[in-house]
């Protein structure tokens, strides 16, 4: 069995909601050519796990913010304000759709494109690989145009709120399950019998990580520092845009040494992504020669208002065996960082998660814990602060200190890495810490977008490290198969932001409310 029969195996489970709504099951392909880019990006293992498609709208792509949006514009409770708030969602999610089908044709290899040609008879058929890709993106982006103008048309048209509201619920219905949550129950039927002890196993993990040290005391460290950059005026710092915030809040790594290690020492050096082999065997490597951090932007949602999130991604050739029959040892390892900024564009609050999903930790800027004491007085019971809020879910966000920031300078974080488990440990910032002062290396990293990683050069054309499942290609843990039983998506293996279930997928990591719903933030965030 190739790598690529092995890999479709593996994903069939996870694709099977999608399929259905796509007509894949039954072998037909969907009528109208901008779903039938979705159909083809899917058997063609090229489409873009992080946008969700929306059976009978290929104009249409919904990722966690925009799902929270069309929420929240079904929520309202006039017609104007619904109506308003219904058209910039469906803009922002045709947005979406054509920014993320035109990737997936720049991807879509030759026989894909030829398919999509025949099968929608196109004039452009018999026209050569780059002019017919050409010629399908300017199709896609003419027919999702008019497909829009006809949602729109129909936001217009509804004469009153509850007429409005179905048209919206429609959309929302169909929307596919996100990549965590498809073909969730298939998992858990197939293996049944092992659910209880697999999720009892799971349990214990959670239980494990929330208990794991958070301490940073390393004999020998490696510290990557982003290039510098001049600190900016308050007036600067609200005016910057997003890129240049992520450089003057880019992270400093800090990553443990270790000498003894029975493991190869460029397991724990970030790099460069790269690709080789071929579109149906895509190998993902990692170029430690070459230290790049990448980047991305989002949005928190508290009370109504949106704040900035600076998300960074550094990547590992491996999670190396730390035992004998390591369970987490696999291919390609990263860790990620996500800083959420207050209303004055200060780092107020950090989180940092294994690109599996794992290990999920937070902690918040002493400013913050000192504003929410200020309102909400002592923490509450079982809480270590006042900004901590207990939640429902069992699965309370593990927050193991307060960052010493008063808020007074900006600075950029520094975070420790401990070797071999990539665990963040510690955050500070570097106007309390030098930690370059006693390292045994410094590294200066490059900064480059996060979206380049589904873009790669490979061959004559472009891939992306994740397959349809916004997994990594050929990263795969032995954890996985061991958890499958309790729904999760092949637990432990490195996958696509957009797609990241965190807490035993208690939570969905691009959640723009995470936040809000689990801390106790101040009103003059």
């Amino acid at each position: 069995m190739t790598k690529r029969s092995r890999h479709s195996a593996a994903r069939a489970a996870a694709a099977a909601s999608l399929a259905t709504a796509l007509l894949v099951i039954t072998g037909c392909a969907p009528a109208r050519y901008t779903e039938g880019v979705t159909y083809e990006a899917e058997r063609q293992d090229v489409r873009d796990a992080a946008a969700t498609a929306v059976q009978g709208h290929g104009e249409l792509r919904f990722d966690a913010p925009l799902r929270a949006d069309l929420d929240d514009a079904l929520a309202a409770n006039d017609l104007a304000t619904m109506r308003q708030a219904g058209t910039e969602v469906l803009r922002s999610a045709h947005a979406l759709a054509d920014r993320t089908a035109q990737g997936e044709l720049e991807r879509m290899p030759p026989e894909g494109l030829q398919w999509l040609a025949n099968h929608y008879r196109m004039s452009s058929a018999t026209a050569g690989p780059d002019a017919l890709r050409a010629a399908l993106k300017e199709h896609f982006a003419q027919a999702s145009q008019k497909a829009l103008a006809k949602d729109l048309a129909a936001v217009d048209a509804a004469p009153d709120r509850a007429a409005l509201h179905k048209v919206l619920v429609d959309i929302r219905k169909r929307i596919a399950p996100a990549a965590g949550d498809a073909g969730r129950l298939g998992r858990v039927l197939l293996t049944a019998p092992l659910y209880v002890p697999a999720t009892l196993g799971a349990e214990m993990a959670d239980k494990g990580a929330t208990e794991r040290s958070t301490t940073a005391q390393f004999d020998h460290t490696r510290v990557y520092s982003p290039g510098t950059t001049p600190p900016p005026t308050p007036a600067e710092l609200q005016d910057a845009d997003v890129a240049t915030l992520a450089r003057i809040y880019a992270p400093v790594f800090v990553q443990e040494i270790n000498p003894q290690a029975d493991y190869p020492a460029r397991d724990d050096r970030i790099g460069r992504v790269y690709l080789t082999g071929s579109p149906t065997d895509i190998t993902v490597k990692i170029d430690d020669a070459d230290p790049v951090v990448y980047w991305a932007h989002a949005t928190a949602r508290v009370r109504d208002q949106r704040y900035d999130q600076l998300i960074y991604v550094a990547w590992y050739p491996a999670r190396p065996a730390l035992s004998a029959g390591d369970p987490q040892a696999g291919r390609i390892d990263g860790v990620v960082i996500r800083v959420t900024l207050d209303s004055q564009r200060r780092p107020a609050v950090y989180e940092f998660v294994r690109t599996c999903g794992c290990y999920h930790t937070l902690w918040v800027a002493e400013f913050v814990e000192k504003a929410a004491e200020a309102e909400y007085h002592a923490p509450l019971p079982n809480m270590a602060y006042a900004v901590q809020r207990p939640t429902d879910n069992r699965h309370e966000l593990f927050m193991p200190a307060i960052v010493p920031d008063d808020g007074t300078h900006v600075t950029e974080p520094v975070v420790t890495v401990n070797a071999g488990q990539h665990l963040v440990l510690t955050v500070d910032t570097a106007e309390n810490t030098d930690p370059g002062a006693s390292a045994d290396e410094r590294v200066t990293y490059r900064l480059e977008p996060y979206s380049d990683l589904t873009h790669l050069p490979l061959g004559d054309g472009v891939a992306s490290m994740f397959g349809s499942d916004g997994l990594v290609h050929g990263a795969a843990r032995a954890e996985g198969w061991l958890l499958a039983p309790t729904g999760m998506l092949q637990a432990g293996r490195p996958r696509q932001l957009g797609t990241m279930k965190i807490r035993m997928d208690a939570y969905d990591y691009d959640d723009p409310r995470l936040l809000e719903r689990n801390l106790r933030l101040p009103s003059g965030f």
